[in-house]
């Protein structure tokens, strides 16, 4: 197994981990400014 393969494979999981906790992010404050305005 390429070092180079198994680095890109962790560089692009990260990534992926990295968009899913921004959405998460996002949904939560969404979810905030829904509650105040109701």
């Amino acid at each position: 197994m390429h070092l180079g393969f198994s680095e890109g494979v962790m560089s692009s999981s990260f990534s992926i981990i990295r968009v899913t906790e921004t959405a998460w992010a996002v949904q939560g404050a969404l979810r905030l400014m829904g509650g105040r305005r109701h």
